[in-house]
């Protein structure tokens, strides 16, 4: 078993707290940051501190649970890491101004300054993410985008790091980029103590589309056509032509093709590869063989299978494999569904 990396000192981390702030934006990252001191005690890695926008009085996050900060948003943070998480709360214009020009003032005395979710509102409005790539929650890339063209605004990663600065998508990537920033910090094997520890994956491969996209999929409403794209997304594997299709939604191959294209913009092929596709990338994360994943997708060989996801992709799976699933999983505890929940 490799050794952690013991810190050759504290290194603090600064959270932004303020009313209406996203709970697990907050609770996620500290959660790592703490669990990362007691996996390498009794040094001490990282020394936790919030900031209140209103001072030391209480905050109500959007869940309604109270938040007391330790000391007052300083004029200018001197810290390694300040980090502001999302929420409602934050795009409030006055609080979004008076973070945004903290974090502006900050930039020159912080190693690195980390947003989570659409805490890149306020990343975006100091300035600090012009001309570079931030990752946000993909529901609202592109609004954040239309406000800061200046921006590139990234809907499709996990997290993002660029020279001091971090940017993540939804609530739990806020964990990912933040496991990331300890492995940089002190090294793999603490980060996947952390990870262990938390039961989380060390690393999830792909980025936000893959959670998300399926999730739009099912967003119709519970119709014909609705349930037949469930049925879709439960078995990929299934005899998906046409007229099979047709015959399961009790509607004729053209009235199908016009019913999918009203709802998600696409012909019923294009759908049928998405599908597929999403599910081949999410099973390309565990274990199996290309051409188990290529059965279980509904793919008649490994060659149709690697053309389709190249197609949509851009690599073939053993490359996204490759390039996304970095190490191969280790032996350890298991998440609820049975597959490995670690690296």
């Amino acid at each position: 078993m490799r050794r952690t990396r013991s810190p050759s000192r504290p290194r603090s981390v600064g959270l932004i707290l303020f009313d209406g702030v996203t709970l697990m934006d907050v609770a996620g990252p500290m959660e790592v940051f703490a669990t990362a001191n007691s996996v390498v005690a009794p040094a001490v890695a990282y020394r936790l501190r919030t900031y209140g926008v209103g001072g030391t009085a209480p905050v109500r996050s959007e869940a309604g649970v109270t938040l007391v900060p330790d000391a007052p948003l300083p004029r200018r943070p001197t810290v390694d890491t300040l980090l502001v998480p999302g929420g409602s709360g934050l795009r409030r214009p006055q609080v979004l101004a008076q973070v945004a020009r903290t974090l502006a003032r900050a930039r020159p005395r912080c190693r690195r300054i980390v947003s989570v979710c659409t805490g890149a509102y306020a990343v975006a409005e100091s300035g600090l993410a012009k001309g570079r790539r931030i990752a946000t929650h993909w529901r609202f890339a592109t609004d954040l985008a239309h406000r800061h063209p200046d921006v590139e605004v990234d809907a499709r990663a996990l997290f993002l790091q660029d020279n001091g600065l971090a940017s993540s998508a939804g609530i739990t990537a806020g964990i990912d980029l933040c496991l990331s920033l300890v492995e940089e910090d002190l090294g793999h094997a603490t980060a996947l103590a952390i990870a262990r520890e938390l039961v989380v994956y060390m690393r999830r491969s792909g980025g936000q589309d893959q959670y998300s996209e399926p999730l739009r999929l099912q967003s119709g409403t519970s119709d014909r056509i609705g349930d037949l794209v469930s049925g879709m997304l439960a078995r990929p594997d299934a005899d998906l032509r046409l007229d099979a299709l047709a015959e399961r939604a009790h509607l004729s191959p053209r009235q199908l093709q016009r019913r999918i294209a009203q709802r998600y913009d696409c012909s019923v092929t294009d759908l049928i590869a998405r599908i597929r596709v999403q599910e081949a990338q999410r099973l390309l994360c565990g274990r199996q063989s290309i051409g188990e994943i290529a059965a279980c997708c509904g793919y008649a060989d490994i060659d149709a299978f690697s053309r389709a996801f190249l197609r949509r992709t851009g690599l073939r799976p053993s490359q996204w494999r490759a390039r996304f699933a970095e190490r191969a999983p280790v032996h350890g505890p298991v998440d609820s569904t049975g597959s490995e929940a670690f690296e």
